[in-house]
């Protein structure tokens, strides 16, 4: 009997291995979730020369789930990265983070999961970032990653307590948004990318 995996993580990466750190913080967190072995990882290098790196990341760090699998693209473009992962899940629920984020509770994506099979009309569910120091200095070092900071810290809620976008970068979503034909704007590279999807769902 064929098991299906409880949620697909698909994560898009431009620079592996300038971002080793990061990435192998992030793989520590997933492989550290509760749901480790029931998920569906799916790396996505846009434009990226470090295929030897990432073979070698496959190897150390498959054991620890599902399934653990690594496509490239020819195309610099966090959206078409995601998009090609959504092709490739085969999960039910499709989580989006990025490569340089982390899981900061061991049951995050438990109850992502509880609370999206608990409402059924929702076909969205998302959160923020919560920054380091180090990562906060460093967006403040540059004008765009300053405005980009600022923009994320006012994302998941308003002043009502209202969520106003859902981040590319931590959000699930069931599969039949993808299988209906929404994705991510292609022809969008940087800077809240995912905006459009979100906007189409909301309408």
């Amino acid at each position: 009997m064929v098991v299906t995996p409880h949620i697909s993580v698909v994560i898009p990466t431009h620079l592996p291995k300038k971002n080793r750190d990061s990435l192998l913080k992030l793989f520590t967190s997933l492989k550290e979730d509760n749901l480790s072995r029931g998920l569906d990882i799916i790396l996505v290098a846009n434009f990226s020369r470090d295929l030897a790196f990432l073979e070698n990341l496959l190897r150390e760090m498959r054991e620890y789930f599902y399934d653990l699998r690594i496509f490239a693209t020819n195309k610099e473009s966090a959206n078409i990265a995601r998009n090609f992962g959504a092709m490739k899940a085969r999960a039910n629920y499709l989580y989006f983070i990025d490569d340089d984020c982390a899981l900061i509770k061991s049951n995050y994506l438990e109850s992502l999961l509880q609370f999206m099979k608990e409402n059924e009309d929702i076909s969205a569910l998302g959160g923020g970032y919560t920054e380091s120091n180090e990562q906060s200095k460093k967006r403040r070092n540059h004008v765009y990653a300053y405005l980009a900071s600022k923009w994320l810290e006012n994302a998941v809620e308003n002043e009502r307590g209202e969520t106003c976008y859902l981040i590319g970068g931590n959000t699930l979503y069931r599969r039949e948004v993808f299988d209906e034909g929404f994705n991510f704007d292609p022809q969008m590279s940087y800077g809240g990318t995912e905006t459009s999807l979100n906007v189409q769902l909301y309408q």
